[in-house]
């Protein structure tokens, strides 16, 4: 009996030794594709995405005399780009990542004041929570959820990430903080989808920060079939001309952002 108690034990101890070095494989892993992500311009064009033009589309940014708040909303997709050709990543890895974010609205908030030498003191995270909200739509303004409502798995992503970004963002990176608000409605669908047709915005104190979907990184270019000028996938009329825009490019196509 001792000695198929000590089996037991010992069993459990490995198994418990084997889940452990999975999960520090893992966290390695996680944070090794995270510091690529922002660190490096290796991702500059991911799936054949523009991730340059896609963080511009997600991230706004309110600075005034005293204040400093900035607002990046983190659609799942964004992940799903970021570590589609990821070597540090397995395709299990990856799964378990976008499983963490994708049944939530994910935004990455900064809410700062700024000091006449330009220190820049952070609120809390609970004075951002108490003023910062989320409108679809013409739909009534979403609070944040509480932490309790947010999955263990995506917390512990949330907290590998903080520090990477925050030091990557010097001192205004302090204090920044990633808010949850729920990201599907009672059957599962979507509340918002970056390559749907609808405008929303989230508010953080006295600012409010303003998005028209769809984001026109996502969707192929459109083309002025008499000029041959590029534009992004949203837009339905050259707005220089006034010409309507075509998905097939004429024989001659000039970047209008290059002009």
């Amino acid at each position: 009996m001792r000695l198929a108690a000590l089996g037991a034990r010992r069993f459990k101890l490995v198994s418990l030794l084997t889940v452990r070095r999975k999960e520090r494989s893992m966290k390695r892993a996680i944070m090794a594709a995270v510091l690529i992500t922002f660190a490096t311009g290796s991702l500059l064009w991911a799936g054949g995405v523009d991730m340059q033009k896609f963080v511009q589309e997600t991230q706004k940014l309110d600075r005034g005399p005293n204040s400093f708040r900035f607002v990046w909303w983190i659609p799942t997709e964004y992940w799903k780009e970021s570590f589609r050709n990821n070597p540090n990543l397995t395709e299990d890895q990856k799964k378990t990542l976008i499983r963490a974010v994708e049944d939530y609205i994910v935004f990455c908030v900064i809410d700062g004041k700024t000091t006449q030498l330009g220190s820049v003191v952070p609120a809390s995270r609970d004075e951002i929570v108490s003023k910062f909200s989320l409108a679809i739509g013409q739909g009534k303004q979403m609070k944040p959820l509480p932490d309790a409502e947010v999955s263990s798995d995506t917390k512990n992503l949330f907290a590998m990430m903080k520090p990477v970004i925050a030091n990557m963002l010097g001192q205004f990176g302090q204090g920044m903080e990633f808010i949850c608000f729920q990201g599907v409605d009672s059957k599962g669908k979507r509340l918002l989808d970056p390559v749907g047709n609808v405008s929303f915005s989230a508010t953080l104190g006295a600012a409010t920060f303003n998005w028209r979907l769809p984001l026109g990184s996502l969707l192929p270019p459109k083309y002025d079939s008499l000029t041959g000028e590029m534009f992004p996938g949203n837009y339905i009329y050259n707005p220089f001309t006034g010409s309507k825009l075509i998905s097939i490019p004429s024989n001659k196509v000039i970047d209008s952002d290059k002009k």
